[in-house]
């Protein structure tokens, strides 16, 4: 497990392009790859317009 959210601005984003990275790396590699995201409204809250 791996916590992404940070207290710092455009940390959490940085932790999130890295996972994303790595598992693209691994599919070019021929090995799959599953990002679980739980509880994604802590990261991306609802907008209301």
């Amino acid at each position: 497990p791996h916590t992404v959210h940070r207290a710092y601005a455009g940390e959490s984003e940085r932790i999130l392009r890295e996972a994303f990275d790595q598992a693209s790396s691994q599919a070019s590699e021929g090995k799959p790859s599953v990002i679980f995201i739980d509880e994604i409204d802590v990261l991306c809250p609802r907008r209301d317009s």
